[in-house]
């Protein structure tokens, strides 16, 4: 059927404003377009075979989006979709897939990153730098409740406190815990204001490098010193948190981060 048949009549079909939908993975890519049109019949007449290419199905619905030679390319029709709506509408769903790592736009497997593919460019130097993060931590762990922060049996008398709904039977919990320790009154008011976490900085060093091959990662969680290079604080802890690559079509980059603590529990962290 002629271009001309497929939108005209008594409705035009129309690509939904979200299409098309492209997936690009290593072993496949998958792009889904959905088409719409007044007319049932006319999507049923249209419907196109399986295999076809990407670029005869937009020859075929003129009114479709118009997409980069060099994304599209490989393409073919693997399934169709049309369903009826209400008042004698319908909607087409077809998908398209082709091979993984074909596109510029693919995330490649080791064995699949061709020599062309690699940038010609000099691989950028390796980046070094440092920013702090916050970090919550409950309020009776601040400095200013140091000498009451072990005191378990007064540290209760606050909780019960707060979860007391009898005047009488509070007030009576109140007092106990002023006579442990002013403080504790201190820590009861501002709890009961909301106040239950209070916010510290915590430095965090990161270290982004590039590279031709994959670079793989390492994993994360143990202790251990950030590279000198970063010049992160000296005063902290470190534990590596993040290690993650990215292919951006030409090049790896692998970036990687430790985070600062005053302390890590070498008996929980390797």
């Amino acid at each position: 059927m002629s271009a001309d048949t497929t939108i005209r009549g008594t409705g035009q079909i129309q690509e939904d404003d979200q299409s098309p939908k492209f997936s690009f993975k290593s072993a496949k890519d998958t792009c889904t377009r959905t088409f719409r049109c007044a007319v049932y019949a006319t999507l049923e007449a249209v419907v196109p075979e399986v295999g076809a290419s990407m670029s005869s199905v937009e020859a075929t619905f003129t009114n479709a989006r118009s997409v980069k030679t060099e994304l599209k390319s490989g393409f073919v029709v693997t399934d169709r979709d049309l369903q009826p709506e209400k008042g004698g509408k319908g909607v087409l769903t077809v998908t398209f897939e082709r091979s993984g790592g074909t596109s510029i736009y693919s995330y490649p497997d080791e064995s699949n990153v061709s020599s062309s593919a690699v940038s010609s460019d000099p691989t950028p130097p390796t980046e070094y730098g440092c920013e702090w993060t916050e970090v919550s931590k409950p309020i009776e762990q601040n400095p200013y409740f140091a000498t009451i922060a072990t005191d378990d049996a007064l540290l209760a008398l606050v909780e019960d406190a707060l979860n007391e709904r009898d005047a009488a039977k509070r007030a009576a919990l109140l007092d106990k815990i002023a006579a442990g320790d002013a403080l504790g009154t201190a820590l009861y008011e501002k709890k009961r204001k909301g106040e239950t976490h209070y916010t510290i900085y915590a430095p965090v060093a990161e270290k982004i490098s590039y590279s031709d091959s994959d670079p793989g990662t390492n994993g994360c969680g143990q202790i251990e010193a950030p590279p000198a290079e970063i010049g992160a604080p000296g005063t902290y802890s470190y534990r590596k948190t993040a290690d993650k690559k990215h292919w951006n079509g030409t090049r790896w980059q692998r970036t990687e981060q430790w985070t600062g603590a005053d302390v890590w529990d070498s008996d929980l962290y390797d």
